[in-house]
């Protein structure tokens, strides 16, 4: 994990997966 990277980005990654396997479902 880079510390570059926010946490916020990862978040709404998963979110947008979450998000995306509900729709999907």
């Amino acid at each position: 994990m880079d510390s570059s990277i926010p946490d916020r980005a990862d978040l709404m990654n998963m979110a947008s997966c979450q998000t995306f396997t509900f729709h999907r479902s």
